[in-house]
């Protein structure tokens, strides 16, 4: 069994590449519904003006859909924080991430909050710090269907490939227009 994190801060495509992925017949959950329909919502972040989940019942939760010899997708920006076999993290250019962002009608902190994230690639090395077999996709102006083609390859993949080592996208640069 493989339990695959597809992970990366919201506005990166995750939804829309798990769309395309169920619908090519993989098995992807929505860690979003997961924890409403079993009640995983502890409270809410009212600065942040997010959820706080209980993590350890959804990790509790994630391994009871272990299937022997099956691979399945776990998508949401919590997912790598779960006990996976390892993530997949979409990165998107900021200026790109916040155009998308902004369509969604986000408030101007809320949009800045997940910016900053990305450009300080902080999914990555949440990765790198639980010591995770990690890869990155840069989502930034590319297709969607060439998106999934790159998470079935490294889904597939017995390694790392090289083209997607953690490490190569790098936005931190771009903090430094802000200020």
């Amino acid at each position: 069994m493989s339990l695959i994190a597809l992970t990366g801060v919201p506005g990166t495509g995750k939804s829309t590449i798990a769309g395309v992925l169920r619908g090519r017949g993989e098995t992807v959950y929505d860690l979003n519904e997961l924890v409403n329909e079993h009640g995983l919502i502890l409270g809410t972040d009212r600065r942040r003006g997010s959820k706080e989940v209980d993590l350890k019942a959804l990790g509790r939760l994630v391994k009871e859909l272990d299937v022997e010899g099956q691979r399945i997708y776990l998508e949401g920006h919590l997912s790598h924080l779960l006990p996976v076999d390892k993530a997949i993290i979409l990165r998107c250019h900021p200026e790109v991430l916040r155009k998308r962002l902004l369509a969604r009608g986000w408030s101007a902190s809320k949009v800045r909050e997940n910016l900053e994230a990305e450009a300080m690639g902080i999914i990555t090395q949440e990765c790198l710090d639980a010591l995770l077999e990690c890869s990155e996709i840069d989502v930034s102006n590319i297709k969607p269907m060439d998106v999934v083609s790159s998470v079935s390859r490294i889904a597939r993949s017995k390694r790392i490939i090289k083209r997607y080592m953690p490490g190569k996208i790098d936005y931190f640069e771009e903090i430094l227009k802000w200020y």
